[in-house]
Formats: C-alpha cells, sequence, structure tokens
C-alpha cells in the first residue's frame, strides 16, 4: 500500500498545510498585510501542486461508471449549498458586477481554493479511507470544517455541513472536477455575486438551519442513490 492511502499521512499533511494557514491568519510572524496575502497565496499554490502530485502517486483515480450523474450530483450540491444560504440570510445582489471582476474570482475559487480542497478532503482523504463511511464521509466532513477554524468557529459548523454535501455527492460518485467547479461556484457566488449582509435569524439559529438543510439534502443524496463504485472517480 502506497504511504499516501494512510488516512493518518494525509491527515499530517493536512496538519502542516492548517498550521501554515493559521500563523498567516493571525499573523504570528508580525509580517506586514501584502506579505501576508503573498504567502498565503503561496500555501494555497503548494497545496494545489501537493494535491495534484500526490493524487496521481496515490492512484486515487478510477474507473467512472456513472459520469453524468456524478457531474449531476456535484450540480445539486451547489444549488444546495446556494439555496441553503438563501434561507437564512439576507443577500445583496451586484447588478453592476465587472465580468472580469467576476471571471478571476470564478477561476481563482474553482482551482486555486476548490481544486486544492477537492483533491485533499474528497480525493486523498476518502482514497485513504476506502469503504468506511464514517472515516471517509463524517470524520472527512469534521475535518473540513476544522481546517476552516481560523475563519470562526461559527463557519466551522457551516463549512463541516458543506463538507459532508461535498463527501456524499462524491461518495456517489461526483468527479473531483464536478466538485471543484461546484465547491469554486459556490464561494463566488456567496462572495461576489450576492454575499450575504446580514443574518434572517440569530446568527446561532441560522447557521444551524443552514447546517441542517444541508446535512438532511447530503442523506437524502446518500440513500436514494445508488453506489457509484469502489474505486472514487478522477
Amino acid at each position: 500500500m502506497h504511504r499516501l492511502q494512510n488516512p493518518l499521512v494525509i491527515l499530517l499533511w493536512l496538519a502542516l498545510f492548517y498550521l501554515a494557514i493559521f500563523a498567516l491568519h493571525f499573523n504570528v510572524m508580525g509580517w506586514p498585510a501584502t506579505v501576508r496575502s503573498e504567502m498565503m497565496a503561496g500555501v494555497s499554490l503548494v497545496m494545489l501542486l501537493c494535491g495534484l502530485i500526490f493524487y496521481r502517486l496515490a492512484g486515487a483515480g478510477g474507473a467512472q461508471r456513472y459520469p453524468t450523474r456524478g457531474a449531476l450530483l456535484a450540480l445539486a450540491a451547489a444549488i444546495i449549498a446556494v439555496f441553503a444560504q438563501a434561507i437564512v440570510a439576507r443577500q445583496s445582489f451586484t447588478v453592476a458586477l465587472d465580468p472580469t471582476l467576476v471571471a478571476g474570482q470564478l477561476v481563482r475559487y474553482v482551482v486555486i481554493i476548490g481544486l486544492a480542497e477537492e483533491l485533499w478532503f474528497r480525493g486523498l482523504w476518502m482514497h485513504a479511507a476506502g469503504e468506511r463511511f464514517v472515516l471517509a464521509v463524517i470524520v472527512g466532513a469534521l475535518l473540513f470544517g476544522l481546517f476552516h477554524l481560523p475563519l470562526g468557529s461559527g463557519r466551522v459548523v457551516t463549512l463541516t455541513a458543506l463538507g459532508f454535501l461535498y463527501a456524499a455527492a462524491r461518495w456517489r460518485g461526483a468527479p473531483i472536477w464536478s466538485l471543484a467547479l461546484a465547491h469554486g461556484t459556490v464561494n463566488t457566488w456567496l462572495t461576489t455575486i450576492a454575499p450575504a449582509t446580514a443574518w434572517r435569524f440569530d446568527p446561532t439559529v441560522s447557521q444551524g438551519i443552514f447546517a441542517g438543510v444541508v446535512i438532511g439534502a447530503a442523506i437524502i443524496m446518500i440513500v436514494s442513490t445508488r453506489p457509484a463504485t469502489p474505486t472514487r472517480t478522477p
């Protein structure tokens, strides 16, 4: 078995990336903002490149039994995430957005962030976990949420729910590329096109409702679709 098929090895690598992001987010080194921004971009790029290389070395790609269904599940995950956000938050739709800005943000969120995180959490982690559902999906979702702890404890709750949703789609056959596209599109929508301006309810209640809607949809996705293939798709 390749070392990258060991969940502990993947966890160690994720811990290293987390420590780097944590140190930069809280400015442990006391660097100027411009330097921190450049370093954060560098960490994201390293995470992406390592993910691409390790994904191939671990043999995480495999035959795709239901390619169309898998891509549709990723699309469904994106729609669910946007819908859940609309339920709990008031959003400001910008009607005069610069198309260049939107395109740039979309590329950034899909490739630099979405693809990197999907390669590690729904690619390498789930491949290493194999057919152990709790380890692959539930523990993977918790790790995904905790990875974003520097953004605040409230974000851990909502992002754990999203991690569970993306993992559910992956478990049922969604390819990594489709999840990266869904992940990045959701991020672009929620931060650039229709950012939230205020919670509709108490923040804790809103986050709970969001998590409940997303997790409920993920459970339905798992129980209502046929298993995909023992080897996850590329």
